[in-house]
């Protein structure tokens, strides 16, 4: 390999790139869980299962009964009820007290008394049922007892709009500010993400929608801060490579890096249905979204339907917990009627993506009845949905209607009545480490307890933020001299302290490292680190190498070099710009690219020899599956260069037990229909064409099978 700068090509002077990323990084301590905070829980404190409110900060769990809001207690759900299953709605609580303030729901907003606010009824017409979150309830920052009431319109011209609640209106009871009711922000949105805080003591409301054609999927990242909500969204958008037909189940890590979702493609007749959970990068700084270098997570194996599937993050955002079915074949045909099976729960280790993240199954719950697709329109099963709190994970247990009519479809009472109880997995460890979960009974209801879409109330972050504020790479000749760099911490705070003990937002450096300066936000305590590093000089090429003449053309193949963008760019001596070459002859060759927003180079050198073309075989093999002589199969020269390549193994009675046709690469495994083969003596033979030798080579020979 030649060194890099060594040819004209490369000759450059240095350039600073300052890379624009700035990738929050929260530590993952228990207390820096953002929905896990005391401001978050106690306003979220209070759950609602129809004609049940669950105070949440009891132990064991408290039901009240609710007997007389007919709003809440009647048992016959319909489509615009405030009790559907599938709508989200928002209890929102006193974030120091617990105790219950008011109730938002699509279009409806409810005082503690479940009676609508004299300004809580819209007119906007928004999402039907179909939609899981249409609504979201944030804080005004610094000014509490006032809140922002999201609303997803049908209308997409008018997209999201928001009210301001001040419960200082109304007697003391709440009531939509008449002033800041309906405001229209034009972003066209369909779903709900989440709400995160971000770095800087404000909010991020994430929201998302597709264009009209289905072929672009677009996150729009609204802040909230001490000024108000910000008009202009972040957005990032994505391609869809395939149609999705669902697409749900959006939710945030709890340590702010990740954003999850499911996506589900149902197969047509006999297909399978392919259902997975797909990542993203969320920045809590920018509000940039970006893709995540994590694989999907599949949901995949014999009789597994994943088409109803939800999930959740664990509470320390190590794990993802999900279900699917099982008993069934997954396929589209064959999931209307399903009785007497299971639901089975995993557990995905999101730190070791190999093989499907080590899923690993921790609990089965068995169906109680049959579920045909005319009671259940849009998910065909009883569906599990999570929450998290505290540092536990809650999820509904699913009670069927038997009074539903399983032929004839009630288009106004689509769906059961199932949520016979609440149950709770927990973590079994001390330092809130979910490798080891339990599964226990929370509390008890009754199968008229539904079960609600809930979102919760988040806060600005409130503990100390650690971000990578600046990462430059120095892109220079090897000798070229160390420039003075002034590093600026981010404007409009207070106490600015570097790592050596200076102050002021700026620094001063004569020399790459790492850096850091500490500062107070009006909400937070700041960390941000600059790292400034010369350019590592990227490796993409094989090491020289010599090649068999005989081998020519031959492949040179560039490893991947990952940019920001995801697009891998080569560009080879000869104008080219595909990531494998075709050589025809010996020489040196150079290939250029980008790393860390530099233009790179790397060589390869490759000789050649005369190879000679000879075949070797052995006359025992052991397939016991130790690495060692597990196949039986020639050893061909480079020099042989075979075509029309044709091995067959007989045993001792003239049966063929292997062949291979222009597989040189392959071998026999000792197998025979599936099984293993007897121990002994068989029989080979080899054949193929080659134009390094005058004749085709043909041999044929005994070989012994060991174990």
């Amino acid at each position: 390999m030649l060194p890099l700068f060594e040819t004209p090509k490369v000759m450059q002077r240095y350039c600073l790139i300052l890379l624009a990323a700035i990738l929050a990084i929260p530590t993952l301590m228990h207390a820096q869980l953002y929905k896990q905070r005391p401001e978050n829980l106690n306003a979220n404190s209070n759950w609602f299962f129809w004609s049940y409110m669950v105070d949440m900060k009891q132990e064991p769990l408290l039901a009240t009964p609710l007997t007389t809001p007919s709003i809440i207690s009647q048992p016959i759900p319909e489509i615009k009820s405030i009790y559907q299953r599938f709508e989200n709605i928002v209890p929102v609580s006193d974030p120091i007290t617990g105790d219950f303030l008011f109730l938002a729901l699509k279009n409806e907003i409810f005082d503690k008394n479940f009676v609508h606010m004299p300004n809580g009824m819209s007119s906007a017409d928004t999402f039907p049922y179909t939609y899981e979150r249409t609504i979201a309830i944030a804080p005004v920052i610094n000014n509490p007892g006032r809140y922002y009431y999201f609303n997803l319109a049908f209308d997409t011209s008018i997209g999201v709009s928001y009210s301001v609640i001040d419960m200082s209106l109304n007697e003391g009871k709440g009531d939509i500010d008449s002033s800041k009711k309906n405001i229209p922000l034009y972003i066209n949105s369909t779903e709900i993400v989440d709400i995160v805080p971000g770095n800087n003591c404000d909010l991020w409301l994430i929201t998302t929608g597709t264009n009209n054609l289905i072929t672009i999927r677009n996150f729009y990242a609204i802040n909230i801060n001490a000024a108000g909500v910000n008009a202009t969204p972040v957005i990032s958008t994505f391609p869809i490579e395939k149609q999705q037909n669902v697409c749900w189940d959006f939710q945030a890590a709890p340590d702010r890096n990740s954003i999850a979702y499911i996506t589900t493609q149902l197969g047509i007749g006999d297909a399978p249905i392919q259902s997975s959970v797909n990542f993203l990068a969320f920045d809590p700084e920018t509000g940039v979204i970006k893709k995540s270098d994590k694989p999907p997570l599949l949901f995949e194996g014999e009789g597994e339907i994943g088409n109803a599937v939800h999930g959740t993050y664990t509470p320390d955002s190590k794990y993802f917990i999900a279900y699917t079915y099982g008993g069934v074949s997954n396929t589209y045909n064959t999931i209307y009627n399903i009785e007497g099976h299971e639901s089975k729960f995993y557990k995905y280790d999101l730190s070791v993506p190999q093989n499907n993240y080590s899923r690993t199954s921790f609990y089965i719950k068995q169906f109680w009845t049959p579920f045909s697709v005319y009671r259940h329109v849009i998910y065909l099963w009883p569906i599990y949905f999570f929450k998290p709190y505290k540092n536990d994970i809650f999820f509904n247990m699913p009670y069927p209607n038997e009074d539903m009519d399983p032929v004839v479809p009630d288009m106004f009472n689509l769906f059961p009545l199932d949520c016979a109880s609440l149950g709770r997995f927990s973590s079994q460890s001390d330092n809130y480490s979910w490798e080891n979960v339990s599964q226990s009974l929370a509390l008890p209801l009754n199968k008229y307890a539904g079960f609600f879409r809930g979102c919760d109330v988040i806060y600005p972050y409130k503990d100390t933020v650690t971000s990578i504020a600046l990462d430059s790479v120095l892109c220079y000749e090897h000798d070229a001299p160390f420039p003075v760099m002034t590093l600026k911490a981010k404007e409009g705070f207070n106490g600015y302290i570097w790592n050596d003990g200076t102050t002021g937002i700026q620094k001063t450096i004569l020399e790459p490292g790492k850096y850091w300066v500490n500062y107070d936000a009006s909400c937070n305590h700041r960390v941000d680190t600059f790292t400034v590093r010369y350019r590592s000089g990227e490796v993409v090429l094989p090491p020289d190498t010599v090649v068999c003449e005989q081998r020519f053309p031959f492949d040179i193949s560039a490893m991947p070099v990952h940019q920001d963008n995801w697009v891998e760019s080569y560009t080879w001596d000869d104008g080219s710009t595909a990531k494998t070459h075709t050589i025809y002859n010996p020489g040196t060759y150079i290939v250029s690219f980008q790393a860390d927003g530099c233009i790179e180079y790397d060589t390869i050198t490759v000789a050649s020899q005369q190879c000679f073309c000879t075949v070797f075989l052995p006359n025992a093999f052991t397939p016991n599956s130790d690495g060692l002589n597990d196949f039986f199969k020639p050893s061909i020269a480079p020099g042989c260069v075979p075509n029309q390549y044709n091995f067959r193994i007989f045993n001792r009675w003239g049966q063929l037990v292997y062949s291979s046709f222009n597989e040189f690469d392959k071998g026999w495994d000792g197998t025979y229909k599936g099984s293993k083969a007897d121990i002994g003596t068989y029989f080979y033979e080899v054949r193929f064409n080659t134009r390094y030798l005058d004749q085709p080579y043909v041999k044929k020979g005994e070989l012994t099978l060991v174990r």
